[in-house]
């Protein structure tokens, strides 16, 4: 899934920035480390959708139809969800 070197590091940012919270705020357990990883990979490919979204525009032409972008979608849904 994470295939580049920038993938690696933006993944790297988030899981550090997520498990200094944690750490300061006394929650960080092994039993939270799924729920850090979903988390995270939640994250990255939120951060791809909505690259993809910003390069190829919300609305695309898909099989001859004007749709709303696929990334756009994911990007919608996956900001609403990690929303504070």
């Amino acid at each position: 899934m994470f295939d580049s070197a920038e993938d690696w590091s933006t993944t790297a940012g988030y899981w550090s920035a997520i498990i200094g919270e944690m750490r300061d705020a006394g929650t960080l357990a092994a039993v939270n480390g799924h729920s850090v990883e979903r988390l995270v990979m939640a994250q990255v490919v939120g951060d791809r959708a909505t690259a993809a979204v910003a390069r190829e525009g919300a609305i695309r032409r898909i099989k001859g139809t004007v749709r709303k972008s696929p990334a756009w979608i994911v990007a919608r849904r996956i900001r609403t969800v990690l929303q504070p």
